[in-house]
């Protein structure tokens, strides 16, 4: 799974690349799947056969729009927004349709994922919570770390001291001095400055990608059809 690569500010995410990765992922692995397949045809090995079916099926499944798989990402960053309520509750849903796969195969190591994304949910939950709290005090939030000014650094840092007890272990400025795990309070900032979704994809771009993603499922039954329907 690829994270989303940025454009313009660094706190943007960019749509049309997002899109590019998360298709650049599993859409080579059919593509190549789809070479082996027909290599196994006319050489008639069963072997390279299976292997085709194998890369299929996997980047196939790569694509079903369940988060965090890439095409729940996918979904996410062309329609939603995971930094907006819906976006937060279609990846609730896809925690509960993981829960019920897993459970539906009775192979429960699965079930680490649902319950990974339960626990990214409950984070994000208290980063936003923190978040309007430092926004009521007049904190401009919208902006990428390397950004920040010193007097900024230092004014996040105390409303994070103020308002989270992960904090409480810090002293607040001043006196200006880093603590020996300072480290910690620059994760908490990095992890509430927002990332905005940068809309740079046309309509005709969003409608080219849905319908590669689409095609995508429809290689297995296009693979399976008898010689003589081509």
């Amino acid at each position: 799974l690829m994270g989303a690569y940025v454009t313009g500010n660094k706190n943007e995410v960019s749509q049309k690349q997002s899109a590019i990765i998360l298709l650049a992922g599993p859409l080579p692995g059919i593509i190549l799947g789809i070479a082996i397949f027909y290599l196994a045809g006319y050489y008639n090995d069963y072997m390279m056969e299976r292997i085709a079916w194998i890369l299929i099926y996997l980047n196939v499944l790569n694509l079903l729009p369940v988060y965090p798989l890439d095409g729940g990402q996918l979904l996410n960053r062309l329609f939603l927004d995971s930094y907006h309520i819906i976006g937060k509750i279609f990846i609730v849903l896809s925690a509960i349709a993981m829960g019920f796969f897993a459970w539906a195969i009775s192979f429960y190591p699965l079930f680490i994922f649902p319950v990974m994304l339960l626990i990214r949910m409950f984070t994000d939950v208290q980063n936003n919570r923190l978040t309007g709290r430092l926004e009521d005090e007049g904190i401009d939030l919208d902006k990428d770390y390397n950004d920040l000014s010193d007097q900024e650094y230092w004014q996040i840092r105390n409303a994070l001291i103020r308002h989270s007890a992960d904090y409480k272990d810090l002293a607040p400025a001043p006196p200006y001095a880093y603590a020996e795990n300072e480290h910690k309070v620059v994760s908490g900032i990095q992890s509430i400055l927002q990332r905005s979704l940068y809309q740079d994809l046309s309509i005709g771009g969003k409608l080219l990608v849905i319908t590669i993603w689409i095609a995508c499922f429809f290689v297995p039954a296009w693979l399976s059809l008898p010689a003589r329907f081509f």
